[in-house]
């Protein structure tokens, strides 16, 4: 855990200082708190921008969506990846996408190309 501290930026005694903190809590906070550091989420501008962007070419495409073998295909490959974050609506911290709504529209594509 200390590598990936020092590789995120982190001074020496800051990852000595953090690895300590960490040792006292539950082991399941140490992911959350590690993807926290360096995971960056899209600011509300590019939400609106994102959102508004595939909102315009599923209306274009005539507003098709992909079956549900298809749509769950994709969120398959979605929980696989470093920008995945589940919770009550999974969605990608790269573009900032709820993936219920952005897997199942046919126009949609990842945003690192994994589908």
């Amino acid at each position: 855990m200390k590598k990936e501290l020092l590789d995120m930026g982190h001074s020496e005694e800051e990852a000595d200082i953090i690895v300590e903190k960490l040792n006292n809590l539950p082991k399941s906070y140490e992911k959350i708190i590690l993807n926290r550091n360096h995971e960056k989420n899209p600011s509300l501008l590019k939400l609106a921008l994102n959102f508004t962007s595939h909102l315009l070419n599923h209306v274009v495409g005539g507003m098709k969506n992909v079956s549900q073998e298809e749509m769950d295909r994709r969120i398959d490959i979605c929980k696989g990846c470093e920008f995945f974050t589940d919770g009550d609506r999974p969605k990608c911290s790269k573009c900032g996408c709820h993936l219920n709504i952005k897997a199942r529209w046919e126009s949609s594509h990842c945003p690192i190309n994994k589908w």
